[in-house]
């Protein structure tokens, strides 16, 4: 697992990428709102296979 940061700019582009070369790996894209329950469910979208997430962790996640 790794995360990145890429500009609202160019993730079209970045997307492209992923999608071509992302394999077998399962890939969660969103935005940054500081709100990680909604970032990681209702903002996000997958690249691949979707993964369960720990959500219990992400009530607890600190701001």
């Amino acid at each position: 697992m790794f995360e990145a940061h890429v500009s609202a700019q160019c993730l079209p582009e970045i997307e492209v990428l992923l999608v071509e070369n992302k394999g077998s790996c399962s890939i969660l894209v969103h935005e940054k709102t500081g709100d990680h329950m909604y970032d990681h469910t209702k903002g996000a979208r997958w690249l691949g296979e979707p993964l369960e997430l720990n959500l219990e962790f992400l009530k607890n996640f600190p701001g």
